[in-house]
């Protein structure tokens, strides 16, 4: 419940030009970083498109290169120039020098303000990637952005490991080179990505010994296998928190079935960041809960109590969002199916258009 008071109806003003901004001016920005078309100079042009806001000069820095580039995997591991008939493993994902990248997740500061973490290179940089075969369409790089949304569990894992996602084995490398990691399982269900790691990266770990990938389907795995062989599980399956959200939900009622082991989401952070943005939308008045996002934090909101400015600043940091997402996807099953299969549609879609674009 949302205390009626005119300060409360001043924060919901000012919460309604916040997302008119952020996603006016934000949206374009991260379209345009995407497509790699947001240079320096470009920067200075658009900075300061509305009321004079500045989102991107004061959190863009340079990335070192050498830094970088002393990263294990990316000093240790050649991914070469290997196809199979799906997919185009190589060094495909070039940087142009003062190009930004985003290197972290979004996060809001104390004024509900949105903030993300920006990057660019002084020269020309050419990282790992699995394409689709003569697309640009990059699925997995190893990039800033992989590097440091994986820090954190790549410093605390440890015993036996189970990784949802192949990828191109980064976090399984990283992970093999820890003394307490033991054993590393990988399930993916693509089997070209399989049969490319295997013949092209999985021969250059020092650690080899440690790892076994099987074929399937994660959610399947994870509901038949004996999960009290692990001490970690780890899941990344998805691109963002579009099709993360219908994974992640049944991922949750299988977490509550295993607490002996320790779960972790890639991209967790990311999916905080956007429903709790939903909740801003709901109290602002801006929501058509028509996405299921939109609709979990319309139902966040109305279970809470927000009086003043500090109780929505402590709602939105989601502290506990696993259980209060559990909760809500237990009611809400057939739902979350049917706007699954609408998604599914949708991103089928987009993918075709954006194939004939590339």
């Amino acid at each position: 419940m949302v205390a009626n008071t005119r300060k409360m109806y001043e924060l919901k003003l000012k919460i309604a030009d916040i997302l008119e901004y952020e996603d006016e001016c934000l949206t374009l920005i991260e379209g345009l970083v995407e497509m790699q078309k947001l240079n320096l100079k470009r920067v200075e042009e658009i900075k300061q498109i509305q009321n004079g806001r500045d989102i991107l000069s004061e959190f863009i820095s340079p990335i070192d290169i050498e830094e970088l580039f002393e990263n294990s995997y990316l000093k240790d591991i050649e991914v070469g120039n290997n196809k199979n008939e799906k997919l185009h493993l190589s060094n495909k994902r070039v940087i142009r020098p003062n190009y930004i990248v985003c290197t972290n997740t979004n996060y809001r500061d104390d004024d509900f303000m949105p903030v993300r973490k920006w990057g660019y290179f002084t020269q020309k940089v050419s990282l790992p990637s699995l394409c689709e075969n003569d697309t640009n369409i990059c699925w997995m790089t190893v990039e800033p952005y992989e590097i440091n949304t994986f820090a954190s569990f790549a410093s605390s894992a440890k015993g036996g490991i189970l990784l949802g996602g192949c990828g191109l084995g980064y976090i399984a490398y990283i992970l093999s080179l820890k003394e307490d990691v033991s054993k590393i399982t990988i399930v993916e269900k693509d089997k070209q990505v399989i049969d490319l790691f295997e013949s092209a990266i999985l021969p250059q770990f020092k650690y080899k010994e440690k790892v076994n990938i099987v074929e399937g389907d994660i959610l399947e795995y994870l509901n038949v296998a004996d999960l009290t062989q692990f001490d970690e599980i780890n899941v990344d399956v998805w691109r963002d928190y579009i099709d993360m959200i219908y994974i992640y939900l049944p991922l949750l009622v299988i977490e509550r079935k295993n607490p002996q082991v320790n779960f972790s989401y890639w991209l967790e952070e990311n999916m905080r960041y956007h429903i709790g943005k939903s909740i801003l939308k709901a109290f602002a008045e801006k929501s058509d809960s028509k996405d299921i996002v939109d609709i979990i934090g319309k139902y966040i909101l109305d279970n809470a109590e927000v009086n003043n400015a500090m109780d929505l600043k402590n709602l939105i940091k989601l502290e506990n969002m696993r259980e209060l997402l559990y909760t809500w996807y237990v009611d809400n099953v057939e739902l979350t199916d049917k706007m699954k299969e609408e998604t599914s549609r949708k991103l089928e879609r987009f993918m075709k258009i954006s194939k004939q674009l590339f």
